[in-house]
Formats: C-alpha cells, structure tokens, sequence
C-alpha cells in the first residue's frame, strides 16, 4: 500500500513539473512570436527574401520588436513580408522607415531591419506598406569578392614584373632611380621649377598691389582712369582728332575717287585697245599678225629714217651756204636767249 502511494506521489510530481515546462515553453515561444501580445500589421515587399521565413524576428534600431507572420508571393518578381508588431511600436514606427532583410550575426537566421528615415513623415498604421532597402545577396557578395580577389591577383603580379625589370636595369623608372647623372637633372629640373614658382608667385603679389594701386586712384594709371577731368580732356582731343582726320582725309578721299575714275576709263580703252588687237581685220590685228605687211612697215621704216639723215644732211649743208648762214645763225641768238631767260 505504501509503495502504491509512494508511485502516485511521484507521478503525481512528474505530471506537475512537465505541465510547469510546458507552460514555460509555451509562454517563451508565445512571447517570442508576439503570440500573447496584442499588435499591428506591416508590410513590406522585396524582389528576394534570401531565405526568411515566418517566425523570423523583426527588429527596430537592433531591439526586437515583433516577428515575421507569413510571407506572400505577389508575382514572379516580388514577394510581400507580413510582419507583427507590438502596439507600442505604433506610436513609434513612421511611414518613411526603411526595412530590409539581414542575418543576425554572421551564420544566424535571417531578421529584419527597420531603420527610421530622412525628415518628417506620419505614423504608421495598420496595413502600411513600408518602403525597402534589397541588399545584395551573399552569392553575389562573394561573386563580387572573388572578382576583386582576382583583380588584386593581377595587380601584384603585374607589380613584381615591375619590380624585377627596376631591379634588372630596364625601363625609364629603372634609369632614374639607379642613374646619378639623371637624378642630379631632374633635381635640377625640380629646382628651377621652384625658382619659377617662386618668381610666378611674386609677380602675382605686385599684380595684386598694383591693382590695388590703380583701384585706389594711385600712380599714372590709377590718375588716369579715375580722374574725371583728364577722361573730359581725353574726351575733347579725341573729338578735335575725329574733326582734324576728317578735314584732312577728305580731299584725300576725293582725289582716290577721280583717280579711280581714270584708272576705270584708261582700263576701258586699254581693253578696247585689245580688242583691236584680236580683230584680224583692224590695222593693230594685220601688223601682229599678217607678215608682210609686217615687212612693209619695216621698209617704211627704213626709208623714213634714211630720208630724215638724208634731211638732216641738207640742213646742215644750208646752215653753211653763204645764202642762209645768216638764217640759222639769228635762229640760234634767239634761241640761246629763250634758253637764258
């Protein structure tokens, strides 16, 4: 009879501590997944879940704040996240925050981020749909790395070739670094480029004070942009020059437009001079172009200056001849006194 009871009193215990951790475990899953709590519901819609799943907590600024309901499938390219949250997330929460979807730690299960948003925005309420943030996915994080990896491969490799060819001797950058001669120009070089800068740097600062000469009204040229009399005498000789080009260019002008003139007209007969010459019929076209009247004028030519020594032969015979010596010889007075006077 003992050892009976002694059974019950123990089931009795047994029964009594698992109803204890059932009720324990039932009010930490319910507390975790807001089942005990009363809340809202949000929304939020993204291309890729990367493997979140109901029960998932969501967090505010890093603090729990409620858990992930059900996820919905909208269409081929967009999935919406049923999310509770607590009631006192309500007076909280802003229709700007931003959610994403993040792992908790580095290997954890998949979360959800809230983060407030930029400015001034009204309070969420039941149904919202908050506006996301897609990360990148960790495939094309690594897909990413392992192209930088590779670049940063290339790099180095390309480096030590550098390197090794520096230390062999080759190249420009070999030469500077190893060839005195060359150092002991470039620091040259770098020297006058410094006294340069240096010279630049000062002809800047008398540019600058000379401005601030000439803008205070200072020196020749400060006097002669800022004084008002001299600009008025300035004024006065321009116009007087305007007047004295004008009265003495005039005639000149005149002259240029009589001789423009002429020139016009002498061109006009020089041309229908040459139009003679192209008519074969015309006295200039038969000389240049008929040969034997060519031949004729030349004999003419002949004649004439055989007939004027001729002449002048007689004239001379005449001025001998007793009969009119006296003739040439009273010509001759009166032209030496022509020439006299």
């Amino acid at each position: 009879m003992r050892k009976d009871t002694n059974k019950l009193v123990s089931l009795g215990i047994f029964v009594i501590l698992g109803l204890a951790l059932f009720t324990i475990a039932v009010y930490s899953i319910g507390r975790q997944t807001n089942l005990f709590q009363s809340g809202f519901t949000l929304y939020a819609r993204f291309r890729n879940v990367s493997g979140l799943q109901a029960g998932n907590n969501v967090r505010y600024a890093g603090i729990t704040v409620g858990s992930v309901a059900d996820i919905q499938i909208i269409n081929d390219s967009t999935l919406q996240v049923n999310m509770n949250l607590d009631e006192q997330m309500r007076s909280v929460v802003r229709k700007n925050a931003i959610a994403s979807i993040g792992s908790d730690g580095l290997v954890g299960s998949m979360i959800i981020n809230i983060v407030p948003g930029q400015g001034a925005s009204a309070l969420v309420e039941e149904g919202d749909v908050l506006p996301t943030y897609n990360r990148a996915a960790t495939d094309e994080m690594m897909e990413s790395l392992n192209n930088t990896s590779a670049n940063l491969a290339l790099l180095v490799t390309n480096l030590l070739e550098i390197a090794e060819k520096v230390n062999n001797g080759y190249g420009t950058l070999s030469l500077l670094l190893q060839d005195s001669a060359t150092a002991r120009d470039i620091g040259k070089t770098i020297h006058n480029v410094q006294l340069t800068s240096y010279d630049l740097s000062r002809m800047g600062s008398q540019l600058q004070q000379m401005t601030a000469q000439v803008q205070a009204g200072q020196g020749l040229v400060g006097t002669l942009l800022n004084d008002t009399t001299i600009s008025a005498g300035f004024g006065g000789f321009y116009d007087q020059l305007d007047s004295l080009i004008f009265v003495k260019t005039t005639p000149i002008m005149n002259d240029l437009t009589t001789t423009s003139a002429q020139l016009a007209e002498a061109t006009t007969g020089l041309n229908r001079l040459l139009k003679e010459t192209q008519n074969p019929e015309g006295v200039v076209g038969t000389l240049l172009r008929d040969s034997l009247a060519a031949q004729d004028v030349r004999e003419i030519l002949q004649n004439l200056n055989v007939g004027s020594a001729r002449l002048n032969e007689n004239m001379e015979a005449l001025k001998h001849n007793f009969l009119f010596r006296g003739y040439f010889r009273k010509e001759a007075r009166k032209l030496k006194k022509a020439t006299e006077r």
